[in-house]
């Protein structure tokens, strides 16, 4: 029987090796506490019991005392006060999570440490409870699973009759149907053939993009969730962050406006040719509901596919509440997402936050649509209320800035838990502070569609410089916080600055790149390559969407226009006298 006990502290997490160093985290073993079976006999005339392990997560903070002497910002630090020293606990499956808190308070009364048992303990089960989510999804991807089944079988089948020589006209059911076939996925996916119309520098930008988001949440999850599992202990996170070739990662907010830029860019690149084709009159509640569709298809795919993991993954992770979120099978309010709403909505009614840039996305479409009606009409007029909500939202953002006295960016590791916050519902959430970054975008469009000569004859030594010109304002943006994160004290003037200009300068960096390259007049015929269209295929909710389906129609709804003499080639021809 003592053996059989001494399991249980084996299985539980020990304080780590190197702990004073920062090393915070150890979920000792998880299936070995799972797999604790202890039979227990009552008496000789009932039936023994067992006593089964539980497996519980445990976060142990430090108390911090309030001093006037030290710089707010440093008393207040994540860095130094929100560490959490993270233990997996083993306990038998009778006792509950509040029993456990009340023991752990009792015994870290005298110490300036605090404990917080996760609201949820795993046991070993041979039945699986669902919930209602969890079922939905499983309906869910059995429809889908059969869908595609069917669709693939009938294709194969047409696909057999066609080389026997035997040709069938399918009705509209099956033409729908075949939509989900793999066999037509699959080419359409790994199709690399491109059309001369095709914008394949943007096309780069968004892989590259992309990869760079992929990086920087790879290596800074366990920094945002405050497990530090990326960084060996919490003085490399220290050092870490004073780095200069570290605030590209941390730096990785800004990777968001690239793709509004590219949607302001896009919606006029595709809608004003649109307009020319139609008399410029456009059905703007079809357009708005076909970008909600296609927006709605990866929310509800991935909300499912998030349900359906739940079901199957288990372990300590799961038991953290940020981790639970991405996930677990934790959903609170599914319609902020599906209203393009989510944004503006605090955590505790948001299904996953990470859903804000969607709806962000959704509310600058619609006004942006707007602005590209009256460009379309009145192109001058188009212009100056382009100008003024990009004004607009410089001021906004400086504006907030000043009056909450917010630090330029988020500095994840500098800024104390309620900054942090109100930082996202301020700035990174709020839409006007992205309305600028979509204007650059507008007023790259009309240049692309109206402007396609301005670098033609212009000197090679002058678009050197302005390469390096506007590099330099991306670098500004990307390296432009490195004295914030190594605790330099600056000035709310320069915050202000910062915060209300760095997406401006970021946007004016990627307009010149594209227009530079679109044009195939920037004088480095590199950057005009086509980097990974198969990357670019697979992000199906950007806007570059709207550019092949147009390509297509127009190609089958009359005869393409195409100049040798032009470095682009738009949908149709327009020019408009400003």
């Amino acid at each position: 029987m003592g053996f059989q006990v001494c399991v249980f502290i084996d299985s539980s997490g020990k304080i780590p090796n190197g702990f004073m160093q920062g090393a915070v985290t150890d979920y000792g073993d998880y299936h070995q506490c799972l797999d604790i079976k202890i039979p227990r006999e009552r008496s000789s005339h009932e039936v023994s019991e067992v006593v089964s392990g539980k497996y519980c997560l445990t976060q142990i903070t430090r108390i911090t005392r309030s001093n006037s002497s030290q710089d707010a910002s440093q008393k207040n630090s994540m860095r130094k006060n929100s560490a959490t020293i993270r233990l997996g606990i083993c306990v038998p499956s009778s006792c509950k999570p509040i029993e456990i808190q009340i023991i752990l308070d009792k015994i870290l009364k005298s110490s300036k440490l605090k404990t917080k048992i996760s609201s949820r303990c795993y046991t070993q089960s041979k039945t699986w409870n669902l919930n209602y989510n969890q079922k939905l999804a499983l309906i869910v991807c059995s429809v889908l699973i059969l869908l595609v089944s069917i669709a693939t079988a009938i294709e194969k089948r047409n696909h057999s009759l066609a080389s026997s020589g035997f040709y069938t006209q399918d009705c509209l059911m099956i033409k729908v149907l075949r939509a989900w076939s793999l066999n037509s996925a699959y080419s359409k996916i790994f199709n690399y053939k491109s059309k001369r119309d095709e914008l394949l520098t943007l096309h780069g930008i968004r892989v590259l993009t992309i990869l760079w988001m992929l990086i920087c949440n790879t290596y800074l999850f366990g920094i945002h969730t405050n497990t530090i599992w990326t960084l060996s202990s919490l003085l490399s996170l220290s050092e870490f962050t004073k780095k200069l070739f570290a605030q590209p990662l941390l730096n990785v907010w800004i990777l968001a406006d690239s793709f509004f830029f590219l949607s302001g860019l896009l919606i006029v690149y595709v809608e004003i040719p649109l307009f020319s084709t139609e008399n410029g009159k456009i059905n703007f509640i079809r357009c708005l509901f076909h970008r909600a569709l296609r927006l709605w298809s990866p929310i509800i795919g991935f909300f499912v596919l998030k349900w359906v993991f739940s079901i199957a993954l288990k372990g300590p992770f799961l038991l953290d509440e940020d981790v639970n979120e991405i996930i677990g099978d934790k959903c609170e309010n599914i319609f902020n997402n599906l209203l393009f709403v989510s944004n503006w909505m605090h955590s505790p009614l948001t299904c996953l936050n990470n859903f804000w840039f969607v709806s962000v996305e959704m509310q600058i479409y619609v006004g942006i649509y707007m602005v590209v009606i009256v460009l379309y009409h009145h192109p001058k007029a188009g212009l100056c209320l382009n100008g003024l909500i990009l004004f607009i939202s410089i001021v906004s953002s400086a504006f907030v800035a000043y009056y909450y006295k917010l630090k330029p960016s988020i500095l994840r590791t500098n800024m104390d838990q309620s900054e942090y916050l109100q930082h996202l519902s301020l700035i990174q959430h709020a839409t006007f502070q992205h309305l600028c970054s979509s204007s650059v975008g507008v007023f790259t469009g009309f240049l692309l569609l109206n402007k396609p000569f301005l670098l033609k004859n212009t000197n090679k030594v002058v678009i050197a410089l302005l390469w390096m010109l506007f590099s330099s304002f991306n670098a500004v943006v990307v390296f432009g916080t490195y004295f914030w994160n190594n605790d330099y004290k600056m000035t709310l003037t320069y915050s202000v600055l910062y915060g209300s200009l760095h997406r401006v300068f970021w946007c004016l960096g990627l307009s010149w790149i594209s227009y530079a390259c679109v044009t195939r007049h920037g004088g480095v015929n590199v950057v005009n390559c086509r980097l990974d269209k198969t990357c670019d295929q697979n992000t199906s909710t950007e806007a570059m969407t709207e550019v092949r389906e147009y390509n297509n129609n127009n190609n089958n709804g009359g005869e393409k226009q195409e100049s040798d003499n032009s470095p682009i080639t738009t949908p149709t021809s327009i020019v408009f006298k400003v």
